[in-house]
């Protein structure tokens, strides 16, 4: 497989944004999650196979979020990331099959 069929996304606040101090935690988790589904989509509608987003571990609600909505994707596969390489901070998503038509591939 190639490099280009993989991507990495860190949803870290501070990789989001510079200035995320007067944010509500659920303003930080609303920006998280408008980055996911961006990348999502992004990763579908390209030609990558897999997505590792990497949430962080903290109290599990920015993991627990994401986990919910690839509940409402057809076409993907979920499952904890390498632990060699994110602990136990990251989600491995796995584009199995693109429901949408895309010409002659």
């Amino acid at each position: 497989s190639h490099a280009k069929d993989e991507m990495f996304v860190d949803l870290h606040i501070d990789k989001l944004m510079e200035d995320h101090y007067g944010l509500t935690n659920s303003e930080k988790l609303d920006i998280q999650v408008r980055h996911f589904r961006k990348k999502l989509e992004m990763a579908i509608n390209g030609h990558f196979t897999k997505v590792n987003f990497i949430h962080g571990v903290g109290n599990g609600v920015l993991r627990q979020t994401i986990r919910d909505l690839l509940k409402t994707y057809e076409g993907i596969e979920y499952s904890d990331a390498s632990y060699q390489k994110f602990g136990a901070g990251a989600t491995e998503v796995r584009i199995v099959s693109r429901n949408k038509s895309r010409g002659s591939i």
